[in-house]
């Protein structure tokens, strides 16, 4: 903080991987620094977590704390300090086994070598940059341009611009690009329906038996998410007891023959008005029995979602972690059996949103849900690592600990292709026909992720601009800086001075002539940076 209070900032932005615990008390704490270490109260201070880092995060923290939300950031990713590390990584065992002073020494060496790739591959960087960045606002931008103009009403735009306008002037508030689930739970759902009975109770209506109807339905759930676990864990048994009871199996498959028409409880069938046709449930089934199985069933899809979409984030961190952190058999058998428990899981969840769906199907046949609630698949369950707004962010794959070192890198080619993001995650995050409110909130979140992306691309197209001339200025500057150095200094041998005179001008013309080739490559204002002399020496930055 003391360099940043030194600084004179008009606007600070600060990265940090768990930015959204450390910001909470940021205030406080600020207050008990010394008066001179203390951010005036002028300053623009906004705080984001870094692109990789976010993708661990709750969907609520990315909308407030996603760099890709906040102004002025461009496309950073706020990861770049970190680049580094694949150079050191590469030299660590042979520098662990040296002693201090040539570990030290060898990494200096690395790094300077790795500080000077990057000041000569600036031209070239800086210079793909921009063009990528010119041609992916002509994109979104027209992108935009055709969402805009679809809008049913033109007055959407305006509101939605000074929602997150106000947004970015306090974040306080909550965020515009969150989209709240409002789907209610099947425990919230039973407590609502059991309710209503009583109600109807009470307004004279006689039930039919102790037990309500919506209990009978609960009973059989629970019973049916009991068969589901029986058959997860019924042939691991099998399994293991051909191991341990080698005679067994043919004792099994004896009994088996002599009990063909038992049926076991795991397969039982439990008969809900899903199991019957409309006719047969319309004429056997209590009046609203069917229509109270459709929305606990709904309720059911819901949560079975919110589980896998759980379980995939928890197997995401499982293998971040394992590649990370994780070494020796102990450690690695105990974090391959939680992975295991969390894929059951995940499996589980899905059996029952398939049995839930079909359900749905019988009783109220195809519709409009069908668009929310799609068919699962198994290339569907695919951790997206993340979150709504990696949406527009360019492929990252999480890597798997059991074939990390087999995976290629992926070619050039296919580098910038966005992320195919399974349906599962954006499931709450679809356009709709604006008939309800919940429409218009769906489309406004859409609209100003848009809007975002949008905007981060002209920033980039922006500070890249102003980068290029910076590196410019700065070249300049130096090459000044060694120029004054070619008179020595006093009590200079003169054997020496020949020496420094010669080594500071070819600094001097290597700056220049960086500068020049950079001025080539980039727009053609440019040059006056390099040619024009009489601007000062200060100015460079």
């Amino acid at each position: 903080m003391s360099g940043a209070a030194s600084l004179g900032l008009q606007n600070l932005f600060i990265s940090y991987d768990i930015t959204c615990q450390w910001n909470i008390n940021f205030k406080t704490r600020m207050k008990e620094l010394p008066s001179d270490l203390r951010l005036r109260n002028d300053i623009g201070l906004s705080c984001g977590v870094p692109k990789l880092h976010a993708k661990a995060h709750k969907m609520a923290c990315q909308c407030e704390y996603a760099i890709g939300i906040q102004s002025g950031t461009g496309r950073t990713d706020s990861e770049g300090i970190k680049w580094t590390w694949v150079v050191v990584n590469a030299i660590v065992w042979s520098t662990k086994e040296m002693g201090l002073g040539s570990r030290h020494d060898t990494l200096d060496d690395h790094f300077a070598y790795h500080n000077f790739v990057k000041l000569i591959g600036l031209g070239d960087m800086l210079h793909k940059k921009l063009t990528e960045a010119e041609c992916q606002v002509v994109a979104y931008r027209k992108y935009h341009s055709n969402f805009t103009r679809a809008l049913p009403k033109p007055e959407y735009a305006k509101e939605w611009m000074a929602v997150v306008e106000e947004w970015d002037r306090d974040q306080s508030k909550p965020s515009p690009y969150l989209l709240v689930a409002e789907h209610i739970t099947e425990q919230d759902l039973k407590l609502k329906l059991k309710e209503d009975e009583r109600c109807a109770k009470a307004c004279g209506e006689i039930p039919i038996h102790k037990i309500s109807t919506t209990s009978c339905l609960g009973l059989g759930l629970l019973i049916e998410d009991s068969q589901y676990m029986i058959l997860s864990v019924w042939q691991p048994l099998r399994e293991l007891q051909i191991v341990y009871m080698p005679g067994i199996a043919l004792r099994i498959e004896q009994e088996w023959e002599t009990a063909m028409t038992t049926i076991e409880a795991e397969d039982d069938k439990l008969w809900f008005p899903s199991d019957l046709s409309k006719v047969v449930c319309d004429s056997i089934c209590h009046l609203g029995l069917g229509e109270k199985e459709n929305v606990l069933r709904e309720a059911q899809c819901w949560d079975a979602l919110a589980a896998i979409c759980s379980s995939l984030r928890a197997e995401a961190s499982i293998h971040a972690f394992w590649n990370e952190h994780l070494q020796g058999q102990e450690a690695l058998s105990h974090a391959s059996d939680v992975l295991d428990n969390w894929r059951a899981k995940q499996n589980l969840a899905a059996q029952k949103y398939r049995q839930a769906r079909n359900a749905m199907l019988t009783l109220q046949g195809p519709g409009p849900w069908m668009n929310d609630l799609r068919e699962l698949t198994a290339k569907d369950m695919l951790s997206m690592y993340g979150s709504v707004m990696d949406i527009q962010e360019l492929a990252t794959e999480v890597t798997n600990p059991e074939d990390q070192h087999q995976k290629k890198r992926k070619s050039e080619k296919h580098k910038d292709k966005p992320r195919d993001v399974s349906w599962i995650w954006l499931a709450e995050g679809s356009l709709g026909e604006l008939g309800n409110d919940s429409d218009i909130t769906d489309v406004r979140v859409h609209w100003l992720r848009s809007w975002a992306c949008l905007l981060r691309w002209e920033e980039e197209i922006s500070l890249l601009r102003e980068e290029q001339r910076r590196v410019l200025v700065t070249l300049r500057y130096c090459a000044k800086w060694w120029d004054k150095w070619r008179s020595g200094w006093n009590g200079l041998a003169a054997e020496i001075a020949e020496g420094v005179q010669a080594y500071a001008a070819q600094q001097r013309d290597g700056q220049l002539d960086l500068a020049e080739h950079f001025a080539r490559k980039w727009p053609s204002e440019y040059r006056a940076l390099v040619d024009n002399d009489e601007e000062s020496d200060d100015d460079v930055l």
